[in-house]
């Protein structure tokens, strides 16, 4: 997102300034859904799926992108550039109907504050790490970045699937209990909850 204008400007010239617009519409645009998805379906199995979707939006992407750097015809690498783009798109569109509002809201729920403030500085650093790097990844590696980000999310996949826990229609004490190990005190509990 930060660099859609430089990963994409020189596959989509024809497009110039509009590209970053286009994201940028598309990276808000699916946050009204996915207000009204989250609170119908469980975070595990819309984080599960969607993760699955993403890895395979990204390889369709990686693919693409390679396609559109190559040597072919004016044609086949014209195509596969829309084809990368749209593949990117549908990974915006996913991720902001999944991964980008379910981490949050999911973390909120099973965290306390002190976890949950290592959590969001963590994030804060590695995203303004990632901003800074992309420009200089996608020069050198083009659209292979995208396919190792695909694993990524095929790995974020499997740990939803096998490790997550689904927190939807449960009380506070009930989410505590889910990742305790051992039996929480039903008096400790009120007690937190009157604090």
């Amino acid at each position: 997102m930060f660099a859609g204008g430089t990963i994409f400007g020189d596959v989509l010239p024809s497009w110039g300034n509009y590209i970053q617009p286009l994201i940028g519409f598309v990276n808000w645009a699916p946050v009204i859904p996915a207000y009204f998805l989250i609170g119908r379906y469980g975070r595990k199995s819309i984080l599960t799926i969607c993760s699955f979707l993403i890895a395979f939006s990204l390889v369709g992407s990686g693919i693409s992108y390679n396609i559109a750097k190559g040597n072919g015809t004016k044609e086949a690498t014209d195509a596969a550039a829309l084809a990368s783009f749209i593949c990117i798109i549908l990974y915006i569109i996913v991720f902001e109907l999944s991964l980008g509002p379910l981490c949050w809201i999911y973390q909120t729920e099973i965290m306390t504050d002190k976890g949950l403030s290592i959590g969001v500085a963590i994030n804060l650093i590695l995203t303004v790490a990632a901003s800074l790097l992309a420009p200089v990844l996608f020069q050198t590696f083009k659209g292979w970045n995208f396919i190792v980000c695909s694993g990524f999310s095929l790995l974020c996949a499997f740990f939803c699937l096998f490790m997550m826990k689904e927190t939807k229609g449960l009380s506070e004490k009930e989410i505590a209990q889910l990742y305790s190990s051992v039996p929480l005190d039903a008096d400790l509990l009120d007690q937190r909850d009157e604090e």
